[in-house]
């Protein structure tokens, strides 16, 4: 809630600033805290790990290796 009414009070203010969101134990708050209008967060490994770890991230880095090979015929820039 708090994130939401900074980010309301950046926007309605027309300030320049940015709301760098921390302190977060799980990957739920870290996804609450963007969609409530943090432009930026930090965390700890874990909590960074467990985002990694998701299923869906694994495939679109394994679908992205894949088109990269498709489309450049080589594995790395």
């Amino acid at each position: 809630a708090v994130i939401g009414q900074l980010a309301e009070a950046i926007d309605r203010e027309c300030s320049d600033s940015k709301l760098l969101a921390a302190s977060f134990k799980n990957v739920a708050q870290v996804n609450k805290s963007f969609a409530l209008g943090a432009q930026a967060i930090t965390a700890g490994p874990d909590v960074f790990e467990a985002g990694f770890a998701m299923p869906s991230i694994q495939k679109a880095v394994d679908d992205f290796g894949k088109d990269w090979e498709a489309i450049h015929h080589r594995k790395s820039i």
